[in-house]
């Protein structure tokens, strides 16, 4: 039994579609009863569809239709998501001439004009259709009430998908501002654009906001879904890591297709037709690759985020049926509306999901290797620490047995200037010890910081590479100036002559001097240097065998060390004689490089050297004069010039006084 209302309706007498390339569809049999109170004609799948997103042709629809019933008969001219075409409705009736154009209501998602068909009356509807998007037509006869019903029902569903795709993006910008992610960044930009873009491919935009649609608002639109593209394209090479996992499709396909995605956002409006194909091709290309790039380090357990893999699912299946409604391969199926923003709402709440969940799989990553290393570190300063304690415990025997040395050379009164050579030690032990105690103290603070940063997780890779920099560099600091307090104490000690085994006696100055050259000789062995004795027969003196022979080997060093360092040859003397007012004259010369004038008056001071940094103490000239003057009872002094090699003269008696050592 057939409803009254179903009676109402005006009866399609014919219906068809005329395109500017001349064909013509029998638009008739493609008609379907929605419900009792419209029809529609579904073009979504028909080769023949107006695709004037693809054709960019112009389509004219003829209905003629009949009012059977004994009442006038009021409809609206619904065509589906009509803001984004450009229309133009007439109506022609039998009692008038020539067609009327009907006025569109606005500010609504779809196209909208009311009309009214008399009793018994039939009447012919064209409408004219160009669109600047690959939808199908879909025009319906709508009821006053199934008009408010269906706006409702947008308003409602399509508002709320929106505005929580978009309040999302929001959310993800705060995220941001908090965490400095450009996940999070893009994210965020992805689901405001995309937001903006279905608002205004599904027409709710054109009505509430712009109030028609025309170029320069497409234009507006379709840059919003190039940015999304762009910036979701972007968001997966940051999820997945393209560049170290894929470093090839990301080098030759991801890259390049984010800078496509925006070329093309840009260029829209200058060839619309163009950019449309070439924008679904490299949708339907990248949505495969992205697919096949997240699949790939999925399984290979690279990045193993379940909600990204899914999202990425749910977004290709958009973009299929997206594409395939834009190529009319796809039926404009009215359910699709609902459907397509509710999957990308879902998928971008999955992307969001991944990106939170990858941020905190990343953060505990980082809180794992912090501890790490914070325990390496806190090896490091046990080790450091015991180290340290090592170079304390040295540095402290160094400084006992300095003291040691200082009271035996207080006990000896040999050495008159005992005094200023203890002051000159001190100084000169004081600074190594000092520099290494300073590098210590310096060491422990910076160590007791970089603890505290642990402590506090705010240590940095740089302020821990700053740590082990500062760490090496005073360890060496302190280990060259213990060696150097170490060398200094051990030369310090030959100026205590142990008196016990250096005895008095009476030699022969020629066999002394011969057997002590012939016993050194290995301090030339190898070099073009020739030493000399010039000693008569016969000249005996009275003194001390060990501390002489120590001069004579002093001397003698500091002339192969300084005189002839950089000589390829040369001659060192070593004379003496009977002085006439009784004595005896010992010299050494060379005919090496001289000393210079401001040095000769320093020479015997002690711990004065030209060759610190070479390894010289200062103490070898300074032993000589303490042994001579003191224990040997004699005088010394130096004659040199610059290139003219140096001469040293000792004065010694021919009786040594026992009693006054």
């Amino acid at each position: 039994m057939v409803s009254a209302e179903l009676e109402d309706q005006p009866i399609v007498q014919q219906a068809a579609i005329f395109r500017t390339d001349g064909q013509a569809i029998d638009a008739k049999s493609l008609l379907t009863a929605e419900d009792p109170m419209s029809f529609a004609l579904s073009m979504g799948a028909q080769p023949g569809a107006p695709n004037a997103g693809y054709s960019r042709q112009v389509s004219w629809l003829v209905v003629e239709l009949s009012n059977p019933a004994s009442t006038p008969l009021a409809r609206y001219v619904v065509l589906r998501r009509g803001a984004k075409h450009q229309v133009d409705a007439m109506l022609a009736t039998d009692a008038a001439q020539g067609f009327s154009r009907l006025s569109q209501r606005p500010a609504s998602r779809h196209y909208v004009a009311p009309m009214s068909i008399a009793a018994g009356d039939r009447v012919r509807l064209l409408l004219r259709v160009e669109s600047f998007t690959g939808l199908s037509l879909d025009l319906h006869l709508w009821s006053e009430s199934k008009l408010q019903r269906e706006a409702l029902l947008a308003n409602w569903l399509l508002g709320s998908m929106h505005g929580a795709q978009f309040v999302l993006g929001l959310y993800m910008l705060f995220l941001f501002s908090g965490s400095r992610d450009l996940r999070y960044l893009l994210t965020a930009a992805t689901a405001m654009c995309n937001a903006v873009y279905q608002s205004h491919f599904e027409g709710t935009a054109f009505a509430a906001v712009w109030g028609t649609a025309d170029l320069s608002v497409s234009a507006l639109s379709f840059l919003m879904g190039g940015v999304a593209s762009a910036c979701n394209l972007a968001l997966l090479r940051a999820m997945i890591a393209s560049r170290r996992w894929l470093p090839r499709i990301d080098r030759y396909f991801l890259f390049p297709a984010v800078l496509a995605f925006l070329c093309l956002a840009l260029s829209w409006s200058v060839a619309p037709v163009a950019v449309n194909r070439i924008n679904a091709l490299l949708h339907m290309v990248s949505g495969l690759m992205i697919l096949a790039a997240v699949a790939t380090v999925y399984l290979r357990g690279q990045v193993r985020i379940k909600s990204y893999l899914i999202g990425v699912l749910l977004n290709l299946l958009v973009l299929l049926f997206f594409v395939g409604k834009q190529a009319g391969w796809v039926s404009d199926n009215p359910a699709f509306d609902w459907l397509l923003p509710l999957i990308s709402l879902v998928a971008t709440i999955l992307f969001s999901v991944a990106v939170a969940e990858r941020f905190r799989s990343e953060l505990e990553a980082n809180r794992q290797a912090i501890q790490r290393n914070e325990a390496r570190l806190s090896d490091m300063v046990e080790a450091r620490t015991a180290e340290l304690s090592t170079a304390k415990e040295t540095a402290e025997k160094a400084l006992l047995h300095l003291i040691d040395t200082q009271k035996q050379l207080v006990q000896s009164a040999k050495l008159a200037s005992l005094g200023q050579l203890v002051a000159g030690v001190a100084h000169e032990i004081n600074t190594p010890v000092g520099v290494a105690l300073t590098a210590s103290s310096h060491l422990s603070a910076a160590t007791r910081e970089a603890r505290a940063e642990l402590q506090q997780a705010t240590m940095t890779k740089t302020g821990l590479n700053r740590y082990f920099e500062l760490a090496q560099e005073s360890s060496g600091m302190i280990e060259r100036n213990l060696d150097r307090a170490a060398r200094l104490v051990q030369s310090f000690k030959q100026v205590s002559v142990d008196r016990s085994n250096d005895l008095a006696r009476e030699i022969d100055l020629r066999q002394f001097i011969d057997e002590l050259l012939a016993s050194s000789a290995s301090l030339w062995r190898g070099r073009p240097i020739e030493v000399n004795a010039d000693v008569p027969d016969e000249l005996h003196v009275l003194t001390y065998p060990g501390s002489l022979g120590q001069v004579l080997i002093n001397l003698l060093q500091n002339a192969l060390i300084h005189g002839l360092a950089a000589s390829s040859a040369g001659v060192i003397t070593v004379s003496a004689r009977r002085r006439a007012q009784g004595g005896v004259l010992l010299e050494c010369h060379d005919n090496g490089e001289g000393i210079r004038a401001e040095h000769l008056s320093q020479i015997f001071e002690p711990f004065f050297t030209t060759r610190r940094n070479r390894g010289g103490t200062g103490l070898g000239l300074h032993i000589v004069h303490n042994l001579v003057t003191h224990k040997l009872c004699g005088e010394i002094r130096v004659e040199s010039e610059p290139g003219k090699g140096t001469r040293v003269q000792i004065e010694l008696p021919d009786r040594v006084d026992i009693d006054s050592e």
